[in-house]
C-alpha cells in the first residue's frame, strides 16, 4: 500500500506530466519560442549542408559587380539593353540549356511603343521568348497592397485573356490566400510568354526567409512560384492543401500551405559577364572557347538572376544573407532530388514531449543526488538534440526544439521546485520539531511514509549496543570541569559518527554511556553485522585518541591516556517506538534482550575484555569475526542461563590471536569436562598471548586468568555432581 507521501508524489508526477503538455500546446503560439524554434532551424540547415552539393543541372548565371562594371562600357548601367537578353536567349538555347528563369521583371517597356510598334530592344526580347515560349519562364509578382483612396482603382485589375489562358483555378478557393496586386511583363512579352512565375518570397516573423508559397491567387486564377512555374499542371492528380502540394509524379509537404525551402548555397555559379564575353569571343571566331566548352550547359536549368548588393536582392536566410535566387534554385534542386523538409507532426511534440517530462520528474521527485538529477536532465536534452540533428541530416525531418526544450526545463524546474519546497518542507519541519528526541533516520523513514511521529512501537530482532568508559566516575576528580566537557565532547563525537556511518540508531548517552540498537526504524537483515562493525571501529578510533591524547600540549593524565571502553551487544526481540508523551517522546528501545546487553557491558570488567556479545549475535556473525566462546553465566537479575563470547576483532588470519582462541577453547573444553589440571595448562598457554589483543594498554584480568583462577578453587573445592559449568554473576 502506497504511504501519504507516495501517494502525494505520484499526484505531483502526474500532474507534472499533464500541465507540461498545457504548456507545450500554449508555447506554440508563444513567438519568443517559435523565435527560438527558428533559430535551431537555421542552425540544422547549416549542419546539414553547409557543404551540401546541389544538382549539377542548376546553374545560376549571376548579375553581379563584375558584370555591371563589364558592360557599363558597351550597354550603360543596368538594366541593361534588352539586346543584351536576347543574345543570352539564343546562346543559352544553342548551348541546349533545358530551361531559363528569369529572376527579374521585365514589366516596362525600354523606350514607349510609337503607333503601336515596340521599339526594336522590347521586340527583340519578346520574339527571343516567343522562339522558346515553353522553355522560358519570365517572372512576375502578385502581392497585397492595403487599399486606400488613392489606389483603389488599380487593385483587383481583370488579367488579360491569354493570360488567363495560362492560369488554371481551383474548386476550393479558400485554399489559398488571395491578392490583389500583380505586376507583370510588357504586354506584348507577356503574351507569349507560356509560363510567369512568381518571385514573392515573404519572410518569417523574425525576417528571415525560409519558406516559400507555391501558388497565389489573384481573381481566382493561381499563379506559381518562379521554380515550379513550368512544373505544375493542373489535373486529376493535382492536390494541393495545407499539408501537400501534389502533381504529376511529384509530392511536395508543406506547412499551413507554404514550402518550406531546403536551402543550399553551392550551386554552379557563372558570371553574366562570363557569358557575355563567351558570345562575343564565338561571334569572332575566336578558337577559344571562352570560359567554358560548347555543350557544357546542355540539359541544364539556368536562373538569370541580380546578386549584386546594390540591385537589393539580398535575402536573409539561413546561412545569411544570399541573393533570393538561391531560394528558388533550392526549390528546384529539391524537386530533382526529393529532399524536401518535412516539419514533424505536434503529436510527434507531444509524445515526446510527455516521455522526455516523465523520465525528468520521475528523476527529480524519486532520486536524491542532485548531480545525478542535472545529469540526467542533460543527458537526455543532449539524446533529442542528437535524434533530431540525425533525423533531420538524414531525411530532412524537422523535430521542432524550442518548444520541446522550454517545455522539458519547466518540466524540470517544476519537479525540482517541488521537491525543493513542498517535500523539503516536510522534512525541515520534522527536523525542525523532533531532531532533539529521535534519530535521523526515523526522521527520514517517517519523511517517507508521510506520518507524524506517535506513540507505540514493534517488535522485531534486532541488535542492542551499549558502552560505557570503565572508571568514568574517576575522571572529575582529576579534570576540571572544561576538561571533562572537552573531553567527554570529542570522545562521544568520534564514535556516534561511527555509529551513524552503519546505520545505527543513537538512542540516548547517559553520561558517558552510548545506548543504541541497529535494525530499527529501517530493519537491516545484516544488524548483527553491523553492530559487531561498530565496535571494532571504535575500539580501535579509541586508540587513536589515546595516541592524540598522548601527544596532546594538553598534558592529560594517564588515566585520559589510558581510557579504556567496554561494549556489550546482544541480539534477539526489541521493542522499538516512540515512548513519552503524546508532545515529547523518544525514539528508543524495551525488552530482556536490551537488558541482556546492559549487564554484557557491565559484567566485560569481570573477565578482562573490551567487546562482550550474547551467544545469539556470536551466531548471527558467521565466519567474519574472530571470536571466542566465554562462559555459561547466570547474569545479575535474572534466572536462565547465557553463554557468552568475546568479540576480538576481524577474522584476521594473525598466528598469535588464533593460537589464543585454540588454546583458549581447548582449556575451556576440559575445563566443562572437570579436568581441571589439564585445562590449567591450556589456560596457561593461552594467558601468554592475552595481551595481545590490546594495541598500547593491558587489563589486570583477562578471560585465561579468571579461568586458571577457578581451576585452582575447583581443585580445592570440586564442585557437585549436578554442576554444569554455569557461573552466576553476583554484580552487575
Amino acid at each position: 500500500m502506497l504511504s501519504k507521501r507516495e501517494i502525494k508524489k505520484l499526484v505531483a508526477f502526474v500532474g507534472i506530466c499533464f500541465l507540461s503538455q498545457i504548456f507545450l500546446q500554449i508555447s506554440f503560439d508563444t513567438r519568443f519560442l517559435q523565435n527560438l524554434d527558428l533559430d535551431l532551424y537555421d542552425y540544422k540547415i547549416q549542419l546539414a549542408n553547409e557543404e551540401a552539393k546541389p544538382s549539377d543541372d542548376i546553374v545560376i548565371v549571376s548579375i553581379d559587380e563584375v558584370s555591371l562594371e563589364a558592360l557599363e562600357g558597351q550597354f550603360g548601367r543596368f538594366p541593361w539593353d534588352r539586346r543584351v537578353w536576347r543574345e543570352f536567349i539564343y546562346f543559352l538555347m544553342d548551348e541546349g540549356v533545358s530551361q531559363i528563369y528569369f529572376d527579374m521583371i521585365f514589366s516596362e517597356y525600354s523606350k514607349p511603343p510609337v503607333e503601336g510598334k515596340l521599339h526594336l530592344d522590347d521586340d527583340l526580347l519578346m520574339n527571343a521568348t516567343s522562339s522558346y515560349s515553353d522553355q522560358i519562364i519570365h517572372g512576375g509578382q502578385i502581392i497585397n497592397e492595403p487599399e486606400t483612396e488613392d489606389n483603389y482603382k488599380t487593385l483587383n485589375l481583370p488579367l488579360a485573356d491569354y493570360v488567363e489562358a495560362e492560369l488554371f483555378t481551383l474548386p476550393n478557393k479558400s485554399k489559398v490566400s488571395a491578392y490583389n496586386k500583380v505586376l507583370l511583363p510588357y504586354n506584348e512579352l507577356l503574351a507569349v510568354s507560356s509560363h510567369i512565375g512568381s518571385l514573392d518570397i515573404v519572410p518569417d516573423q523574425d525576417g528571415i526567409f525560409r519558406r516559400v508559397k507555391p501558388l497565389r491567387s489573384y481573381r481566382d486564377y493561381y499563379f506559381k512560384t518562379l521554380a515550379l512555374a513550368s512544373l505544375i499542371q493542373y489535373d486529376d492528380d493535382f492536390i494541393y492543401n495545407s499539408k501537400i502540394l501534389k502533381f504529376k509524379n511529384t509530392s511536395i509537404p508543406q506547412v499551413d500551405g507554404e514550402i518550406l525551402v531546403n536551402l543550399k548555397k553551392n550551386f554552379k555559379n557563372l558570371s553574366a559577364s562570363a557569358i557575355f564575353s563567351t558570345i562575343q569571343s564565338r561571334k569572332q571566331g575566336a578558337s577559344d572557347p571562352g570560359f567554358f566548352e560548347s555543350g557544357e550547359l546542355k540539359g541544364k536549368d539556368v536562373f538569370i538572376a541580380p546578386t549584386a548588393a546594390g540591385l537589393y536582392d539580398q535575402k536573409n536566410t539561413s546561412f545569411g544573407p544570399l541573393p533570393g535566387v538561391f531560394i528558388h534554385a533550392s526549390l528546384l534542386d529539391s524537386i530533382k532530388n526529393n529532399e524536401f523538409i518535412q516539419k514533424a507532426h505536434r503529436n510527434w511534440a507531444r509524445l515526446i514531449v510527455f516521455i522526455m517530462v516523465l523520465i525528468i520528474a520521475w528523476v527529480i521527485l524519486y532520486q536524491d543526488d542532485i548531480f545525478v538529477k542535472l545529469a540526467m536532465f542533460l543527458s537526455l536534452l543532449f539524446l533529442y538534440f542528437l535524434g533530431a540533428k540525425i533525423l533531420f541530416e538524414s531525411e530532412y525531418i524537422w523535430l521542432p526544439s524550442g518548444y520541446i526544450i522550454s517545455t522539458c526545463l519547466t518540466g524540470f524546474l517544476a519537479s525540482f521546485v517541488y521537491r525543493t519546497f513542498y517535500e523539503n518542507r516536510d522534512k525541515r519541519f520534522l527536523k525542525a520539531a523532533f531532531k532533539n528526541y529521535i534519530s535521523p533516520s526515523l526522521i527520514d523513514e517517517m519523511h517517507e511514509s508521510g506520518e507524524l511521529p506517535k506513540l507505540g512501537g514493534d517488535v522485531g530482532v534486532r541488535s542492542a549496543f551499549f558502552t560505557d568508559i570503565a572508571n568514568f566516575s574517576s575522571f572529575s576528580e582529576e579534570l576540571t570541569p572544561e576538561q571533562l566537557v572537552r573531553l567527554i565532547n570529542e570522545y562521544l563525537t568520534a564514535m556516534t559518527d561511527i555509529l551513524i556511518s552503519e546505520g545505527g540508531t543513537l538512542d540516548k548517552y547517559v553520561g558517558d554511556a552510548i545506548i543504541a540498537f541497529f535494525g530499527a526504524p529501517k530493519f537491516q537483515e545484516d544488524h548483527a553485522q553491523r553492530a559487531a562493525r561498530v565496535a571494532i571501529k571504535m575500539q580501535r578510533k579509541l586508540d587513536d585518541l589515546r595516541v592524540k591524547w598522548r601527544s596532546d600540549s594538553e598534558d592529560w593524565p594517564k588515566l585520559v591516556t589510558n581510557m579504556v571502553m567496554r561494549i556489550g551487544i546482544n541480539s534477539g526481540e526489541i521493542l522499538t517506538g516512540n515512548m513519552g508523551g503524546v508532545g515529547r517522546m523518544n525514539y528508543t528501545m524495551m525488552g530482556d534482550a536490551v537488558n541482556l546487553a546492559a549487564r554484557l557491558e557491565s559484567s566485560a570488567k569481570q573477565y578482562g575484555i573490551i567487546n562482550h556479545i550474547s551467544q545469539t549475535t556470536a551466531e548471527l556473525l558467521g565466519d567474519e569475526y574472530l571470536i571466542r566462546k566465554l562462559d555459561k553465566i547466570i547474569v545479575k537479575g535474572k534466572t536462565e542461563p547465557v553463554t557468552t563470547y568475546e568479540l576480538i576483532a576481524y577474522s584476521e588470519r594473525e598466528e598469535n590471536l588464533l593460537t589464543l582462541v585454540e588454546k583458549f577453547h581447548q582449556g575451556l573444553t576440559l575445563y566443562e569436562a572437570r579436568s581441571f589440571e589439564q585445562a590449567k595448562i591450556y589456560f596457561k598457554e593461552s594467558l601468554q598471548y592475552e595481551s595481545l589483543r590490546f594495541k598500547d594498554f593491558d587489563l589486570e584480568v583477562s578471560p585465561s586468568q579468571v579461568y586458571i583462577d577457578r581451576c585452582d578453587m575447583f581443585l580445592k573445592v570440586p564442585p557437585g555432581k549436578d554442576w554444569d559449568g554455569i557461573f552466576v554473576l553476583t554484580t552487575k
